[in-house]
């Protein structure tokens, strides 16, 4: 996908999401990331390359021959797991922090939009 196409664009979070993905490639991780400024927000899930599991555009692959080592299959599992288990954590964490927050505003006669809009993509739709 072009991101001058996207409804959610900022050139911003383009080049912050780059950075990051550099970072990631460099040291072989992978990742769920969000990242969020005062108006536009993005994801990014990112398999490195080591990984039997890899993210793409039309869902998930696992690449695996006769040849390889079930320690590979093994640890592209536990990076998969991982991400999971932390990104369900957080998620609860902020979702409390928002019910919090809501409230507080809500108290004092705000009406709460959360803007619950998000462009999930994976690293091959930025590149």
């Amino acid at each position: 996908m072009n991101m001058d196409d996207a409804i959610d664009y900022s050139p911003q979070l383009e080049a912050a999401m780059n950075d990051i993905l550099d970072v990631l490639r460099r040291h072989k991780l992978g990742a769920a990331i969000s990242i969020a400024s005062s108006t536009h927000s993005r994801f990014l899930l990112h398999t490195p390359e080591w990984s039997k599991i890899q993210f793409e555009d039309d869902g998930v692959a696992i690449r695996t021959t006769e040849t390889d080592e079930f320690d590979c299959l093994e640890s592209s599992c536990h990076m998969l797991f991982s991400m999971t288990n932390q990104s369900q954590y957080l998620g609860k964490s902020l979702e409390s922090i928002c019910r919090v927050v809501e409230d507080a505003l809500r108290e004092h006669g705000f009406i709460v939009n959360r803007g619950q809009h998000q462009d999930i993509e994976t690293d091959e739709q930025q590149h």
